[in-house]
């Protein structure tokens, strides 16, 4: 395991599809879809990406070994927080 850099303090949340979702959704669309409309997929659960990095960190059981596997850097001027 590597580490892994969040930019600024970590507070940008995201929202973020699991790949089965997105494939069902383009599925969907590929055989009900109508040529011409538009199709949005999303979720309304949010998360951190410093929550998700220590989700992650908790899944492989290295949750209390934050300071080695997280470094944090300067924000990108032109990240936005959502």
């Amino acid at each position: 395991m590597q580490i892994s850099c969040i930019h600024g303090d970590g507070s940008h949340r995201r929202s973020y599809l699991f790949v089965n979702d997105v494939v069902n959704a383009f599925d969907i669309i590929l055989h009900k879809g109508v040529p011409g409309e538009v199709y949005n997929m999303g979720t309304s659960f949010e998360i951190s990406n410093l929550e998700l990095a220590k989700k992650l960190m908790e899944i492989f059981g290295v949750s209390n070994r934050e300071s080695e596997f997280i470094e944090f850097v300067e924000d990108r001027p032109f990240n936005d927080l959502r």
